[in-house]
């Protein structure tokens, strides 16, 4: 089992060269980070930001600082826990939540010019799930066949994405506002819609969150 703290040391002092993906027995993407000077330092720093974290993983697929047994068995319970207890991403009955359209001044006041990125409404209608835009564009999606993500702003916002998994290529983002409806709604809207953090975005607010419980 490789520990945490060596290859955050690793990490810390060497990982321009890449010495810690060599102690996790990635000699490929070491020899990349030696060559390129750590990613041009920003494949550096998010590998040290991912250690941290504590979701670094070695060559086999293993998370360093645990060992195979213990991660195959929270493996299998967190895929027994989801089976059990997670709650379908959306209701089987018809919805409509709509927006408020926001004048651009209060865009303006809010750093945000554009009503492209605005949300305008979002409705469910049978086994289809439509988002429109304040700019006009809107976008139809099958239930089941499109994935949604969203990253957390600085000012602790959601730049909400949907993408189509199947058929024709389709993606729509908006911007969590709230000049727009309250966090309530939002927080309403992410959940009907299945939506879920990305990595990077969980990767970023964990390093954040722990450097200021440090600080």
């Amino acid at each position: 089992m490789k520990s945490k703290g060596v290859a955050f040391i690793l990490c810390l002092l060497f990982g321009w060269l890449g010495i810690h993906r060599f102690y996790a027995g990635k000699w490929f993407t070491g020899l990349l980070q030696m060559f390129t000077f750590g990613g041009f330092v920003i494949w550096w720093a998010i590998d040290l930001l991912i250690i941290v974290c504590g979701g670094f993983k070695d060559a086999s697929g293993v998370i360093v600082g645990q060992s195979p047994q213990a991660q195959s068995s929270q493996n299998v319970h967190l895929r027994n826990s989801a089976s059990s207890i997670m709650p379908p991403p959306v209701p089987a009955q018809d919805w409509i939540m709509k927006a408020k359209q926001t004048p651009y001044w209060k865009f303006l006041l809010g750093a945000n010019l554009f009503k492209s990125y605005q949300l305008d409404y979002v409705e469910k209608k049978g086994d289809q799930i439509t988002v429109a835009v304040q700019s006009g564009k809107t976008c139809t999606f099958r239930i089941g066949e499109f994935k949604g993500k969203y990253i957390k702003t600085k000012e602790g916002n959601r730049d909400f994405t949907f993408k189509s998994t199947v058929g024709p290529a389709q993606k729509v983002t908006f911007r969590e506002t709230l000049l727009q409806m309250p966090e309530e709604w939002w927080d309403e809207l992410e959940f009907k819609l299945g939506a879920s953090e990305s990595g990077l975005s969980k990767v970023l607010h964990g390093a954040k969150d722990l450097l200021d419980e440090v600080s």
